[in-house]
């Protein structure tokens, strides 16, 4: 292992804190944050090895066989056991933990978080992957690999495909690291649905509310007099530096 990253000093943003209902730390120098955080990412991929599976270009060829919102929720609902099943095969074969959020109760995206996809981010519903999803939370980034494994053997042994996404490999301006797995799944009427499994490491996701993952989605859409407000481009930039900080928090001991 090697050496521990070297802390980062921040201060305060009350503006995003005022918005975000918490405090939002922002670093004093982003630029050496973002060096730091490079190398906790490459010391963390270093560990995991290489996982893709698949390839990347099949997936843009992958189309949910629903026809309507409300039949892709119901294709959502109808595969939601096969879903679970392949979810919690990889996790007790890999000795990870599987999770469908809190409370296990949101394998199935709502009705109207799909129709809101569809109708005002004007996503195709054909292309919309995360209907039906699930996530196994591993305790070390060695586990990784064992689970993306776990995970292809039971997506194929379901007539499944999938395709891996090394997202630790790939440095982004919010800090996020995990590994998603994108799967074209058969549906009981012939037809297929796709669907979304992502791979935490726990210190970053444990699958509940107040996770670093949602402390960081938290940033993004902020929640006032009951409605989101949309940040300003400047407002994001911080948004991205502060969750640069709180990922790199968690990145760090991994790292090490």
């Amino acid at each position: 292992s090697g050496a521990t990253p070297p802390a980062v000093s921040a201060h305060l943003d009350e503006e995003l804190s005022a918005l975000a209902g918490q405090p939002v730390l922002l670093p004093a120098d982003p630029a050496a944050l973002g060096r730091i955080h490079a190398a906790t990412r490459a010391a963390i991929q270093s560990k995991i090895g290489e996982v893709n599976v698949g390839d990347p270009d099949a997936v843009d060829t992958w189309q949910n066989s629903a026809r309507s919102v409300e039949e892709l929720h119901r294709d959502a609902k109808s595969s939601e056991a096969l879903l679970r099943s392949v979810v919690n095969g990889a996790a007790d074969e890999s000795g990870g933990q599987a999770n469908f959020g809190p409370g296990g109760k949101h394998a199935v995206k709502e009705l109207p978080s799909l129709q809101n996809k569809v109708e005002v981010k004007g996503k195709r519903l054909e292309k919309i992957s995360d209907a039906v999803r699930g996530t196994v939370i591993v305790e070390r980034p060695e586990d990784i690999k064992p689970a993306v494994a776990a995970l292809k053997k039971q997506v194929e042994a379901a007539g499944g495909q999938l395709v891996v996404d090394n997202k630790f490999a790939k440095p982004n301006k919010a800090g996020y690291g995990a590994v998603h797995a994108d799967l074209l799944l058969p549906t009981k009427d012939g037809g297929t649905i796709r669907s979304e499994v992502q791979i935490h490491l726990r210190g970053l996701h444990d699958g509940t509310e107040h996770s670093l993952k949602e402390q960081s989605h938290a940033l993004y859409k902020p929640i006032v007099n009951g409605k989101e407000v949309k940040l300003t481009p400047a407002q994001t930039e911080r948004a991205d530096q502060a969750s640069m900080l709180l990922w790199q928090g968690g990145m760090a001991p991994y790292g090490a």
